[in-house]
């Protein structure tokens, strides 16, 4: 059994691009192109997201983890 991502919380934090390629891509908001993203090994949902909307590209990403409630409200899911 592999080590599950979702425990690297520096990782989440310091490099989003590097720690969202261990995940699975579930869904993208066309409005705000955050994108949903779930755990093959714990099944966490995670979230990527550009906090800076008022700069060029929505400046660097960041990733916040989800419950199953708040990703099926926003991505309707259905999972």
């Amino acid at each position: 059994m592999t080590r599950c991502i979702c425990n690297d919380q520096k990782l989440a934090s310091e490099d989003p691009e590097r720690f969202t390629k261990e995940l699975s891509k579930i869904k993208i908001d066309p409005n705000d192109w955050n994108i949903l993203y779930k755990c093959s090994e714990c099944g966490s949902y995670w979230e990527k997201y550009y906090p800076y909307g008022e700069r060029h590209g929505g400046g660097p990403a960041a990733v916040r983890k989800m419950t199953l409630l708040s990703a099926n409200e926003k991505y309707a899911i259905n999972h």
